[in-house]
């Protein structure tokens, strides 16, 4: 479970106990024919479908009203998604559900899908195949480091660490994401039950390992007694974390989200004119090259000795 998740596989804990108690999971999944990101239901797909972080807007689509619908019906939902899709989730359904669990992530924002589908048309040309999977976080290097693998129809495969790939690279600097997610109020404001994401403090406190560890907070109640339950029921290594350790999760990033949203201006500009590939490669992806030969020096250097 681990090494199909994107750190420790805590969804999938909570997602395994839902499904034991013949209830709904909804969360994220890729659409390979559209190259969309839909929210999907376990009724429609399997649960390796929903797992991974992906890095693209999410679509609703009509699940909202599946998942009104099945708590019409007492069946325990879990939701796991953006927290601004969980606010929207929670203003449809207008009233509380106490068979409603909502899980959601630390988000460093999201982009338009129409990027996303620009680089992988390349990559289809490149590869001279259709894309059939996509996995954000590959773990190629281990979890410290992100990568991205890409699998085509004829079997060949794209992989690269993320800071080498054009696209993925533009998650961390930001030039492209919609313009509400540089002053998000939900970066600090969570509505959920339960937070989930990537325990990099402890890491640091040298309290993790290489293949990816979970961070876990509920966030109410409601929250509280469902974590206490799953913990109850399921045989898994989980440790209590001092409170300092989420920190880095609620930080202020004011600066920073300023300053890509100076370079969005730059990009937008030479994207209209030169489309994703080449406006990335002549703003926030300069120099790409150089840095893939130290990276290969380094390896060499690394074998030798």
């Amino acid at each position: 479970v681990v090494s199909k998740s994107s750190s420790g596989g805590a969804f999938s804990v909570m997602a395994e106990y839902v499904l034991e108690k013949n209830g709904l999971v909804c969360g994220a999944a890729m659409n390979y024919e559209s190259m969309e990101l839909e929210y999907k239901s376990s009724d429609n797909c399997n649960l390796d479908a929903l797992r991974r972080s992906k890095y693209i807007a999410s679509n609703p689509h009509t699940i909202f009203k599946e998942v009104k619908t099945e708590l019409n019906k007492d069946r325990l939902v879990l939701f796991c998604g953006l927290a601004c899709h969980i606010d929207g989730l929670k203003k449809f359904l207008n009233k509380e559900y106490l068979n409603l669990i909502t899980c959601d992530l630390i988000c460093g924002g999201t982009a338009s899908p129409l990027y996303f589908r620009e680089h992988i048309r390349v990559l289809e040309k490149k590869y001279g195949s259709k894309v059939v999977d996509v996995n954000f976080r590959a773990k190629l290097y281990g979890w410290k480091e992100h990568s991205l693998k890409i699998s085509f129809a004829n079997r060949k495969e794209y992989a690269t660490s993320a800071f080498f790939d054009s696209f993925f690279k533009g998650y961390f600097e930001k030039p492209y994401q919609r313009d509400s997610c540089y002053k998000c109020k939900y970066r600090l404001a969570h509505r959920s039950d339960i937070i989930i994401a990537d325990y990099w403090a402890g890491l640091k406190k040298g309290r993790g390992n290489n293949e990816g560890v979970s961070m876990v907070i509920t966030n109410s109640k409601q929250g509280d007694e469902f974590w206490l339950n799953v913990l109850k029921t399921q045989n898994h290594n989980f440790l209590e974390m001092p409170i300092e350790d989420s920190n880095y999760v609620f930080k202020k990033e004011e600066e920073r989200y300023n300053k890509a949203f100076s370079t969005k201006r730059e990009f937008m500009c030479l994207y209209e004119k030169y489309g994703f590939e080449k406006a990335a490669r002549m703003t926030y992806f300069k120099g790409i090259f150089i840095a893939k030969l130290k990276r290969l020096l380094y390896n060499i250097k690394k074998q030798i000795l």
